[in-house]
Order: C-alpha cells, then structure tokens, then sequence
C-alpha cells in the first residue's frame, strides 16, 4: 500500500512435494510493526507457523531448491508480531446456528473476564480469570436471540453483538 510500518508474512503448501496432498495452499498475514495489530490474515486465529489452509483459486505454488529440483522449503517469518499492547477481541461466525469462537489478544500480565448478556440485560454467562490469550466456545445452550459479549481486561472493554440462529 506504499505506506510504512507494516510487517508481513507469507508462507505456502506446494501440493504436489510428498505430504501437499496435490492441493496448492498459501496464507499471508499483514499486521503493524509498532502495535502488533494484524491488518489482514486469511487464516485468522491460526498460530504463525500452522498449515496454510486457503486453496489457491488458480494457478499454482512451485517451491524450487538451488538445483531447481522440488524441495520442501521451510518458511521463515522476517520480522515477528510485536507484542500485544491493547486488547483485541474477534468472534467467528457470526451469526451461528450451532456456536461461537470468540478469541481474545491482551495483555499477558492481566486476567480476562467475559460476560454475556441478552437483549434485556439478563447476564447468560461470566467467565473470570481467563488468561490474556485464549479461545472460548460461546452459545452451545443459548436459545435463538441476539446477545452482548462484553470482554474486560484491566481499563479496557469490548463489547462485541452476536446473533444465534438455530
């Protein structure tokens, strides 16, 4: 995007070295150098050194050794995410007809509290003391409605709208 700050990370199944399972797989995540915060990554919630899983629509990966015989290449991430200084929350999907992932980015040094809540105010769920980096299943039991996540850690809060539809 021609504008700096910006790290990223771009890694690649080639489907046809032994293990590709003849499909061609790559995932690229975008974040900011300075808060760690991802931009872009087509494989959210995955850990920086999973299997890419997004099949390549057309075209093809090729991973070539100096020879120029196929070779498996390890991918190196160049520069690594800064640690995270703010709170960062997603949930997926949404809406959902069985559950949802909701999956927390904070702090490392302060406990996170969840509390759900309905439209009227009526608390469904609280989970206290969950570690700043976690991923919760959310709405197993929940009848259809619409829902408020609130996430809480330290000075910081947000508050996320789910939909559940059975």
């Amino acid at each position: 995007n021609g504008i700096a700050g910006y790290s990223f990370m771009v890694s690649a199944v080639d489907g046809q070295v032994n293990g590709g399972g003849n499909i061609d797989k790559f995932r690229m995540k975008i974040w900011s150098t300075s808060t760690g915060v991802i931009v872009y990554d087509n494989n959210a919630g995955m850990g920086d050194n999973g299997t890419p899983t997004t099949v390549i629509g057309g075209g093809s990966i090729v991973i070539h050794s100096a020879n120029g015989a196929r070779e498996v290449v390890p991918m190196v991430m160049v520069t690594p995410p800064a640690a995270v200084t703010a709170l960062e929350v997603k949930v997926m999907p949404n809406p959902t007809t069985s559950v949802f992932n909701l999956i927390i980015k904070g702090k490392a040094t302060e406990p996170v509290t969840v509390r759900v809540t309905d439209v009227y105010g009526n608390v469904i769920q609280l989970n206290q003391k969950i570690g700043s980096s976690a991923t919760l299943r959310l709405g197993e039991r929940w009848t259809n409605g619409t829902y408020f996540v609130e996430v809480m850690q330290g000075n910081e809060r947000k508050l996320l709208k789910v939909i559940k539809a059975n």
